[in-house]
Order: structure tokens, then C-alpha cells, then sequence
């Protein structure tokens, strides 16, 4: 009797040698992922904090806050995409379902693949001489906007022309054999199974534009000033249209700056801002086709949930030091275990200044010496 059937399968050296290669694959991935969010999270969290999120930087004041760089990159995230979408999605419509296959097809086809490989300083340097100079936005955040919409077109047009292609042609036959008409056989047949791989494109769209900084030191500018508001509602709401057309540096501008001038603090703790942007933004991009409800109901469970988890990690240091001298019975005084953590959160920084390492080294191990001894 063959045993080597459908349901009972010889299992052989080669396959399973590929499982373990796809899980070890899988596993590495998530790791680097939880890795890298891990890192810039102890490093910058304790950066961020209410004033952090809601101020901005002045010297007058003593302040420290990024309130005007989230205000512009909220901008450059919804002119761009109000742009783009309709645009690429409307463009992949076209070419798969109108336009005949031909020479002219494969030329745009051809084109937008070549505009997704290009460089966004070369973008940029475009964005700055045509949208800036020409026609005469300068450093704007209407300027840094229509830069990355030519930069993430290319990006939304090639999904939604895959997602289109995944719908089966007899979807396509069957409504038009009873009577639809093509466009309303595109609206409620087409985009609705297609819309999984159109968000795909929609959130890829999205972590480019948060991430972008080379083009929009050419055409946003970096500045970080917040509207001055006054009591007025329509005075404030002209406020803000009009901010669209004044420089402004997005959050990716800030860290870059921030890194620049050494202070790596406050470039941690933008990065920590901008994986909790990225990641909520995501998540509701996904939720889309939920009810209005279901979906404001989402946005609170995630903003809630990225608090809770800052507020975790910012404070599980310090615990864990507390509780670990507890644990092995050292009655340690209060200032001791301040010296202790601020010795773990200066060597986390150490890479930035290796000559100190060795003596913060010593001095952390010593730390650690006593509190045995005290144990």
C-alpha cells in the first residue's frame, strides 16, 4: 500500500529544512521590528511627556516641544493624500479597465515604475524650483505637499492596478451581462473587493510621506511655530488655511535638526512620537470600512493603548532597579537608586561618546558591588 497520499505524506529532510528556514525568516522579522521599536522606546521615552507634545521650543520660556511639528506634518499628511488618492486610484482605473493594452499603456506603466525608484532629493530639488519658484508657493507646506504627491502616485497607482487585476473577470461579465453599466460596475463591484490591496497602497503612501525628510528640506522649510490663535473662530480657522501656505518642518525635519545639534534626548523621543503616529494611522487606515462608530471607537481604544504603553515603558526602568534591589534584600536609600538608573540612562547614550564608556562601565559595576555587599 502506497502511503504517500494526500493525507498521509512522507515527510522529507528538504521540507523540512524550508519550514525551519520560513519560521527562523518569520521570526527574525518580528524580532528586528520589536527590536528596533524596543530601542528608540527606552531610549527616548522619557522625553515625552504632555509638555513634550504640546509645546514648542523657546529659549524665553524654557521650553522644549514639538506642538508645531505635529501640527505640520498632520498638513503634509492629509494635502498629500487628498491629492494623491483620487489621483492614483483614478489613474489604475483607467489603465486597467479603459485604456486598451498597448504601447501607450506600457510606456505609463514603464514611467510610474521608473518615478518610484527615483531619489526624493531629486524630487525635491523639482518641488523647490517648480512648485516653489515657478509657481510661486515658495517654502511651503502646499509645496512640500504636491512634492510627495508625485513622489507616493506612483506608489498608490501600481497597487490599486494589482488589487484590480486580483478581482475575477466573471465579476466583471456577470454585471455587465445584467445590464450595469461599466462605471457603476467599478463602483459597487470592483473598488469594494479590491479595497484590501488600495489600503495597502494607501498605508505604504503613508509611511513615506511621515517619513520623509530630503524633499522637504527643499520645499516645506523647518519651521515650528503654531498659529497664533485669537478668540475668533472664523479669524482662527483662516489661521489655519492660511498655514498651508507658510514654512513648516514635520517631525521628521525636527529629528533630523535635533540630531544634528546633539541633542539626542529630544531626537529619541520624536522617534517614539513618530512610531505611535505611524503605527495608529495605520490601524485606522485598515478600519476604513468600518462604521463612522466603530471606527472613532478605534481611535481611542489605540490612542489609549499607545499612551498606556508609553507610560509603561517610561517608568518600568526605574521599577525594575527598584524592585530588583528589593528582591535581593539591599536597603538601598533613595538618591543611591537615583544614581543607579541615571547610570543606566547615560550608558544608553554612551555610543554617541565612547571615551566615557569604560569609567561609566566601572562605576555601574561598582554600583552593582555594593548593593550585593548590602545584600
Amino acid at each position: 500500500m502506497n502511503k504517500d497520499t494526500l493525507y498521509v505524506k512522507r515527510k522529507r529532510p528538504t521540507d523540512m529544512l524550508l519550514l525551519a528556514a520560513i519560521y527562523i525568516s518569520a521570526t527574525l522579522a518580528v524580532a528586528l521590528l520589536l527590536g528596533i521599536i524596543l530601542y528608540v522606546f527606552v531610549k527616548g521615552i522619557h522625553t515625552v511627556n504632555w509638555a513634550f507634545l504640546t509645546t514648542v521650543t523657546s529659549a524665553r520660556k524654557q521650553t522644549t516641544g514639538i506642538a508645531g511639528n505635529l501640527l505640520n506634518t498632520l498638513y503634509i499628511i492629509v494635502i498629500t493624500l487628498l491629492i494623491a488618492t483620487p489621483i492614483g486610484v483614478g489613474s489604475a482605473i483607467y489603465l486597467n479597465e479603459y485604456a486598451k493594452p498597448g504601447k501607450l499603456v506600457s510606456l505609463i506603466e514603464f514611467t510610474t515604475e521608473t518615478l518610484s525608484g527615483i531619489p526624493s532629493i531629486i524630487f525635491g530639488l523639482f518641488g523647490m524650483i517648480f512648485f516653489g519658484e515657478t509657481l510661486g508657493f515658495g517654502y511651503s507646506l502646499l509645496t512640500g505637499s504636491f512634492t510627495l504627491t508625485l513622489m507616493v502616485l506612483p506608489l498608490i497607482t501600481r497597487n490599486t492596478q494589482e488589487a484590480l487585476r486580483t478581482v475575477p473577470d466573471s465579476y466583471r461579465t456577470g454585471a455587465l451581462g445584467m445590464g450595469s453599466t461599466k462605471w457603476h460596475m467599478i463602483r459597487t463591484i470592483l473598488l469594494p473587493s479590491s479595497m484590501p490591496g488600495i489600503v495597502t497602497g494607501i498605508i505604504l503612501a503613508l509611511g513615506r510621506i511621515v517619513g520623509e525628510s530630503a524633499a522637504l528640506l527643499f520645499t516645506a522649510g523647518s519651521d515650528y511655530k503654531l498659529p497664533k490663535f485669537t478668540g475668533a473662530f472664523g479669524d482662527n480657522l483662516a489661521k489655519l488655511a492660511h498655514k498651508a501656505m507658510e514654512s513648516g518642518g514635520t517631525l521628521t525635519i525636527e529629528l533630523y535638526l535635533q540630531m544634528q545639534k546633539g541633542q539626542y534626548d529630544n531626537a529619541f523621543g520624536i522617534g517614539c512620537v513618530l512610531i505611535v503616529i505611524v503605527l495608529i494611522l495605520n490601524l485606522l487606515t485598515k478600519n476604513l470600512f468600518l462604521q463612522p462608530a466603530e471606527t472613532i471607537l478605534s481611535a481611542l481604544w489605540y490612542i489609549g493603548a499607545g499612551l498606556l504603553a508609553m507610560y509603561i515603558v517610561r517608568y518600568g526602568c526605574q521599577y525594575f532597579i527598584t524592585s530588583w534591589g528589593h528582591i535581593m534584600g539591599a536597603r538601598m536609600e533613595s538618591d543611591m537608586r537615583q544614581d543607579l538608573f541615571d547610570h543606566f540612562q547615560r550608558l544608553s547614550f554612551s555610543y554617541y561618546d565612547r571615551n566615557n564608556t569604560g569609567e561609566m562601565m566601572s562605576k555601574l559595576v561598582s554600583d552593582l558591588f555594593d548593593i550585593s555587599e548590602l545584600a
